[in-house]
């Protein structure tokens, strides 16, 4: 689905960059303010407030933002969105895998963990490869790019039924306080920010 996107997104020389930035921007000072009010008020451990770090801000970009903003103002959305998403792989999965294995104690492999995690990531593989077939002009054969258009439109109802079931076996009258203001930041904090 996200090869195919970005295969196909129109990109131009007028692309403003800025507002992606901005929200990269705002992602990475919250996740840092998550952890902090992690420490401070909850008293969470180095693993912990990484987990906090990431449950504040990492959204479910790919399979339910992309779709819905793709619905809402047409392909031209996919190209910056993506780069968001490449932005969460990276730097946010990254760190956060990264401090989780310094948590383990396992300091020497957290660098090459960490990196090994963003490189082998399918989603920042797809978009990337993705793009770099678009800009060099690339097009799929119409057998395949049906298979793409077929495979990637199932993509999107298989991952919400899976995280359905998911979310079905989680008990949520645990930490009721800490949950509150990690969505709190995630729901009311995050946008408010990246709108200002």
């Amino acid at each position: 689905m996200l090869f195919h996107l970005m295969l196909r997104a129109p990109v131009d020389h007028s692309f403003d960059i800025r507002p992606p930035l901005i929200y990269c921007a705002v992602m990475a000072g919250l996740y840092i303010l998550s952890m902090v009010i992690g420490r401070l008020a909850f008293h969470s451990s180095p693993g912990e407030r990484a987990i906090q770090g990431i449950c504040s801000v990492f959204g479910n970009s790919v399979y339910i933002g992309l779709p819905v903003a793709i619905a809402l103002l047409g392909e031209a959305a996919a190209f910056p969105l993506v780069l968001v998403i490449i932005f969460e792989s990276i730097f946010i999965l990254t760190t956060t895998v990264a401090i989780l294995e310094v948590a383990k104690n396992a300091r020497g492999r957290a660098l090459l963990s960490s990196a090994v995690q963003v490189i082998t990531n399918p989603v920042v593989a797809a978009c990337v490869l993705g793009m770099l077939a678009g800009f060099a002009g690339l097009e799929l054969p119409t057998a395949v790019d049906g298979l793409a258009r077929l495979l990637g439109g199932a993509a999107v109802p298989c991952m919400l039924f899976a995280l359905g079931v998911t979310l079905a076996h989680q008990r949520l009258s645990e930490r009721l306080v800490e949950t509150g203001t990690l969505i709190g930041l995630k729901l009311l904090v995050f946008p408010a920010l990246v709108f200002v």
